[in-house]
């Protein structure tokens, strides 16, 4: 199909195998996903980047019980997949996506968020085996604005600017809580894992992850009582701080290993953040940091308490 209007499905169908090309100078979406239980499988959507400035995500999922699998999504003038109730109507309570490749998208693969400023919330989402290439401002996945209760694993991007990232809109009912993320890969990306915002959000664990070449292996801000365990750095960037932990107070940071080349900078900056446990942090024979782990705090912050072990610098 080539359309030029959005579909609007509103009965819980299911549909196979589809091949849809929005048409050039188009802005819109391909799919708008407006009942429950609604299952895309086996398809191919294809956007239009490169002839509008700006545009909608292919899909656009309103409702719960949706499943989107098997899927390639490519050259979207936005996201892939949009995941977000509508403002004052429904919450989205459960959803599935998985197997999907995205090329070349101006933003995520996977966009999950709320609305009507975080009171329309979006929870238990399973997001698994999602692939980004060539993203232009974005990444695999990006959980946004309020979402909870989120299960995201095996998760690749490469020539983008995150695999994962965490980010609101400085609204405080838009804090993001219980984010479990397990096997993560990024190359050649800008960051691997980026959380940048200024919400505190809550129980978020990354787990089993490798950055290879990448600019940052991972910025984390205002992540209280996060987990980061299993970690793999591999031929750093140069000059910026490997992973920035920022006002981020009961974090647990655990075996991290830095391999390859390194130039100048820090492996692990801690920045006005309380009650940080490190431990497991190795730096290669090869790597040649200035700082293994720096602790910075402001004049306005107060004293900090880390728990530090098992250190090879």
């Amino acid at each position: 199909w080539e359309v030029s209007k959005v579909i609007v499905i509103d009965k819980p169908l299911t549909l196979r195998g589809i091949h849809v090309t929005l048409q050039p100078r188009v802005v819109g979406s391909i799919f708008s996903l407006r009942s429950n239980g609604i299952t895309i499988s086996d398809f191919t959507m294809i956007g239009n980047r490169d002839s509008v400035s700006t545009g909608h995500s292919l899909i656009n999922a309103y409702r719960s019980g949706f499943v989107i699998e098997n899927g390639v999504l490519k050259s979207s003038a936005s996201h892939g997949i949009r995941v977000a109730p509508i403002s004052g109507g429904l919450k989205i309570d459960g959803g599935v996506i998985r197997d999907l490749v995205g090329h070349r998208n101006v933003g995520n693969v996977v966009l999950l968020s709320t609305s009507s400023g975080g009171k329309t919330g979006t929870r238990n989402v399973l997001v698994e085996n999602v692939r980004a290439y060539d993203s232009k401002f974005k990444g695999a996945l990006e959980v946004s604005n309020g979402v909870q209760d989120i299960f995201a694993q095996t998760l690749y991007a490469e020539r983008c600017v995150f695999v994962f990232a965490v980010q609101d809109q400085s609204l405080n009912q838009q804090s993001i809580r219980r984010v479990l993320l397990t096997s993560v890969v990024a190359r050649n990306c800008d960051y691997g894992v980026l959380t940048r915002g200024s919400v505190q959000h809550y129980d978020i664990s990354i787990s089993g992850a490798i950055f290879e070449n990448c600019e940052t292996a991972m910025t984390l801000h205002n992540l209280n009582w996060g987990r980061v365990y299993d970690v793999r750095v591999i031929d750093a960037g140069s000059g910026k701080p490997q992973i920035g932990i920022l006002r981020s107070d009961n974090l647990t940071l655990r075996d991290v290993s830095f391999i390859g080349k390194s130039q100048s900078g820090t492996a692990v900056l801690i920045k006005e953040s309380n009650k940080v446990r490190v431990s497991g942090v190795v730096l290669g024979e090869t790597t040649s940091f200035t700082y293994g782990i720096l602790f910075f705090e402001t004049s306005e912050s107060k004293l900090l308490y880390a728990d530090i072990s098992e250190i090879d610098l």
